[in-house]
């Protein structure tokens, strides 16, 4: 699926912009869009950085993105969002093993 821009007019000249908007580029579209909403629930204090809600946000976010510049590669973006996952997945373990702790506390 491809989206292309039109023909614009400025003073007079013609000027053309080609803009493509591909798979991939919806794939970092809506990544982004999940890392957004994931922060800004945050400081909305509608979801605690500890949750899992919060965690799985941000990966999947940043998953999406990395798929996205496996096609328009850009190595500072693709080390911020390694860097992004690499930290969500400590969150999500973060999550697992104090579950883990609460289920044995409740078993005792």
């Amino acid at each position: 699926m491809k989206f292309r821009s039109t023909t614009f007019k400025s003073l007079g000249s013609e000027v053309a912009i080609v803009m493509s908007f591909d798979l991939f580029d919806l794939a970092g579209f809506i990544g982004v869009l999940l890392i957004v909403i994931a922060y800004l629930l945050l400081q909305l204090d509608k979801l605690p950085s500890s949750s899992l809600s919060f965690s799985l946000l941000n990966a999947a976010g940043s998953l999406l993105i990395m798929f996205s510049l496996v096609f328009k590669f850009n190595v500072s973006a693709f080390l911020i969002e390694i860097f992004w996952f690499l930290i969500s997945l400590l969150g999500l373990t973060k999550w697992l093993m104090a579950r883990k702790r609460l289920l044995i506390k409740k078993d005792d």
